[in-house]
């Protein structure tokens, strides 16, 4: 059925293969370190020494 398939054709596929998806590996990494960060928000991120964080939300109606 796959009398055309010979050990040496399997080897290069292989290898064409692993290296279109290290291409592709390579290219999304460089797409994501050289994105543009989202700006600086103080209110984010955990809170800083002294800040005290709120045990509920102010809109929380626990009685």
């Amino acid at each position: 059925m796959l009398d055309y398939l010979t050990p040496q054709l399997f080897d290069s596929l292989i290898w064409a293969v692993i290296l279109i998806g290290g291409a592709l590996a390579l290219l999304r990494l460089y797409r994501d370190l050289t994105r543009p960060l989202p700006p600086d928000d103080d209110s984010s991120g955990p809170p800083g020494p002294g800040e005290k964080t709120p045990l509920f939300d102010d809109d929380d109606d626990r009685a």
